[in-house]
């Protein structure tokens, strides 16, 4: 038998279901996905992006080499905080030298850190970028 008094605290340490925990990575991989459908080098509200100071000649492509896997905490009953977490995109496109008229296929990993937030409920989570 446990008895308390009226000032006694008691810490409980919130921490997401498996169940949420893939909700988190299912919505972090479709975001990333759609990132990379995108084909510009500066996909839009995306955290990757290549800067090349050349011209691009024909269409942009990215895939996805390494998927971010942010650790999840519980900051309330109501947000939570994803890590920063590593990931890895791959671009390749056609260089068009100007001066010369020929063309180079460019292909570079690059690296990127996504960073997020959570807002959870009774039926659901919610991932924000």
């Amino acid at each position: 038998m446990l008895t308390a008094d009226a000032s006694s605290q008691a810490d409980i340490a919130l921490e997401p279901s498996e169940k949420a925990l893939e909700s988190v990575q299912t919505q972090v991989r479709s975001y990333v996905d759609k990132c990379a459908a995108q084909n510009t080098l500066y996909p839009s509200g995306c955290p990757f992006e290549y800067s090349f100071g050349g011209r691009v000649d024909g269409a942009v492509k990215w895939s996805v080499i390494e998927y971010p896997q942010p650790k999840v905490t519980a900051e309330s009953d109501k947000t939570w905080k994803l890590s920063p977490a590593e990931g890895k995109v791959k671009i390749s496109f056609e260089q068009l030298d100007l001066y010369t008229g020929t063309h180079k296929e460019i292909t570079k990993e690059i690296p990127f850190t996504l960073k997020g937030m959570a807002e959870v409920d009774a039926k659901s989570v919610r991932v924000s970028f």
